[in-house]
């Protein structure tokens, strides 16, 4: 009997002390300003009109240039 009397105690003393923890640890760092601007999956965003792949293609010609073991290029 005061066996599981002492392991309610423990148990009851570990889920307060959790619940403390993670509301502490919560309160904290729980800034609602910072989820305005996120995107979330399944959210629709503007597209841009026009995309400027300049950059893109004269890194992708680099590379076929002079990359050493071009046979391991997948385009």
């Amino acid at each position: 009997m005061l066996k599981t009397i002492r392991n309610l105690i423990i148990a009851i003393s570990f889920l307060i002390l959790s619940f403390g923890i993670g509301y502490k640890l919560g309160a904290k760092n729980l800034d609602f300003e910072s989820f305005k601007n996120t995107n979330f999956i399944g959210k629709t965003s503007s597209v841009p009109k026009s995309v400027d792949f300049t950059l893109f293609w004269d890194v992708w010609d680099r590379l076929s240039r002079t990359y050493i073991d071009k046979k391991n290029l997948d385009p």
